[in-house]
């Protein structure tokens, strides 16, 4: 079953009822002033837990892709979150070809999957922070968890540490967390959602 989390289900909910998904209404108990959120702006910010794999490069910067440049190892804990704090506050981070990024109307993906790599601007990204978990320097893999803003590409993010750390890196794994408010932990089955809309409890975890 797929997992959605709890605002995909919100805006499901909303989108089968008619409703824009994309703003809710709230009430200020305090004030008893009802004001307009944008739920949209609730979703800037995500937490996700992933692994770096040192040493070898890929085209699309994770494990699916083809590798393209390998090396040697030689690295510390130390140096590793010595490099991941460089990146915390933000940067200008280059969109990979393997994106959905667009540039001249076309799609970098599918350019990438032509063969053909073109020049692109560089975009600002928030890092809010970032944890080093762990380093398995049998396997030289780095555990890591990163807390950041909308649009960053975390395969990217840790393209660049490799980089920076000399060796090359490849994004072995990533799961998201939390995106806004909203947690892993209170995720739900597409087939739990069906169950709670058939028994009329859907409400319950959307309002």
């Amino acid at each position: 079953d797929e997992y959605i989390s709890e605002a995909e289900a919100m805006a499901r909910y909303f989108k089968a009822q008619g409703l824009e998904p994309s703003r809710i209404l709230l009430e200020d108990a305090s004030t008893n002033t009802r004001e307009n959120f944008a739920f949209s702006q609730e979703l800037l910010k995500s937490r996700l837990g992933e692994n770096l794999k040192l040493g070898f490069v890929t085209d699309t910067q994770d494990m699916t892709g083809k590798v393209i440049r390998s090396s040697s190892v030689n690295v510390t804990l130390d140096r590793i979150i010595e490099v991941a704090r460089g990146f915390i506050g933000g940067y200008n981070q280059l969109p990979p070809m393997y994106s959905a990024v667009k540039v001249n109307g076309r799609k970098l993906y599918e350019l990438a999957r032509q063969g053909k790599e073109i020049e692109r601007s560089s975009r600002w990204v928030e890092i809010h922070n970032i944890l080093i978990l762990g380093f398995d320097s049998e396997e030289n893999e780095v555990s890591l968890r990163v807390d950041c803003g909308k649009g960053t590409y975390i395969r990217t993010l840790l393209y660049d540490m490799g980089e920076l750390l000399g060796c090359g890196g490849t994004m072995k794994s990533l799961i998201r967390s939390r995106v806004g408010g909203f947690n892993l932990d209170k995720a739900l089955r597409l087939s739990q959602i069906e169950e709670l809309v058939s028994k009329g409890l859907i409400t319950d975890y959307v309002t």
